[in-house]
């Protein structure tokens, strides 16, 4: 990703809700569909958090979208990030499609944890 607008229609899910070590940013409301993709989230790709270098990772199937950027952060951290994808597979999918609001996304996080 290179424009920050893009994340536009995502919302920021932080380390200390994901159990991750690195930001993710999950469709909220059909981004996707405005956007003309998958649906995907996007994992900031460093730890700072004015890092603007985002990889997106689809959700159905966990695959790296685009080029192959220079990896900032570690390859186990990226593998944690897929099996956290593949684990709120369902409910990711469901708030893409905004069947969830960000509150009721957060609440079933929550509970899945």
């Amino acid at each position: 990703m290179t424009d920050l607008e893009e994340l536009l229609g995502y919302v920021w899910l932080k380390p200390k809700v994901t159990g991750l070590t690195v930001d993710l940013f999950a469709d909220d409301g059909q981004a996707f569909e405005r956007d003309g993709h998958e649906p995907w989230v996007y994992v900031r790709n460093g730890y700072d958090r004015f890092t603007s270098d985002f990889i997106a990772i689809t959700i159905e199937g966990q695959r790296l979208v685009g080029s192959a950027a220079e990896l900032k952060i570690r390859a186990n951290e990226l593998e944690d990030v897929r099996r956290f994808v593949n684990q709120h597979r369902a409910l990711l999918l469901d708030s893409a499609n905004g069947l969830l609001s960000p509150m009721e996304f957060f609440k079933r996080l929550d509970d899945n944890a």
